[in-house]
């Protein structure tokens, strides 16, 4: 499971086998079978905070690759309740990311993937943990390669801002963006004109979406399935700008956007269609 691979491997005994010897005198072997644990079919909890206690306890142990493999399947296991919405497995995966930071786990060459960082920002946005989120952008941006370092400072700020609902700041930050890198250029945008509405700029909304939805679709190098997310996105918040007098085409608009599959930041789309129709 954890390479995602078809091989049958036949390991000519029953794992269950083990069950009968005692192996916690043994802290890599307890480890490894702890690892197996998390990977059958009941998704037992209770089995990753035991793995976890272990290895926290005896990481040392171990060579450097396979830190990275205990560590993988931790934050793995993590992801995938985060992903069913579980609060305590949201805060789980910060722990894990500040253990495998700290320990230089899951650093390469001294340096941490973007993929990381951006899932600690979100995860830690998801459940109001503005401050420590706000404290480890500042603190790993310097983790990051150097040509991301500064477009990755100065977003994930403009992120946090735009939870605690300080609109002005997340404008401020947004103009430090570099948009040169296409990721951030739209992702950007998206916070952009959803400040701009909080703040009741509505012209200069209006001017600078459309100029963004021209942009999206002269550039060929960005058209893909991926900037149609944002392309929808910008064509809908216009859409409720220009009909927010008119209550049943939003209530159609709110209808079609429902549907829709291929949209970011929906959810704040259909907020802003419930304050509408409130």
């Amino acid at each position: 499971k954890m390479y995602k691979t078809d091989e049958e491997i036949n390991l000519g005994l029953p794992i269950s086998l083990f069950d009968e010897f005692n192996v916690e005198d043994y802290p890599s072997v307890g480890i490894y079978k702890s690892m197996y644990g998390l990977y059958d079919e009941n998704e037992d909890t209770d089995k990753y905070y035991i793995l976890k206690e272990k290895a926290f306890k005896s990481l040392y142990i171990f060579p450097e690759e396979e830190r990275r493999e205990i560590f993988d399947v931790l934050v793995n296991f993590c992801i995938k309740w985060v992903n069913k919405g579980d609060l305590e497995f949201h805060k789980e995966t910060l722990v894990i990311y500040d253990w495998g930071i700290d320990n230089d786990i899951i650093l390469e060459n001294g340096k941490l993937s973007p993929t990381s960082f951006r899932n600690y920002v979100v995860i830690g946005l998801r459940i109001d943990e503005f401050d420590k989120v706000e404290t480890f952008i500042k603190r790993n941006t310097d983790l990051l390669n150097e040509d991301r370092k500064e477009n990755a400072l100065n977003f994930n700020l403009a992120r946090v801002e735009f939870y605690r609902q300080n609109y002005n700041e997340v404008i401020a930050y947004l103009n430090k963006v570099n948009y040169d890198d296409i990721w951030y250029n739209v992702n950007s945008k998206v916070l952009l004109f959803a400040s701009f509405y909080e703040i009741d700029e509505i012209d200069t909304l209006i001017s600078s979406a459309e100029s963004f939805l021209t942009f999206l679709r002269r550039e060929k190098d960005v058209q893909n399935v991926r900037t149609n997310r944002y392309l929808s996105y910008t064509k809908y918040l216009i859409k409720i700008v220009k009909n927010k007098i008119r209550k049943d085409k939003i209530r159609k608009l709110k209808e079609q956007l429902t549907n829709e599959k291929s949209v970011v930041n929906k959810n704040w789309l259909l907020e802003k269609i419930d304050e509408i129709l409130i």
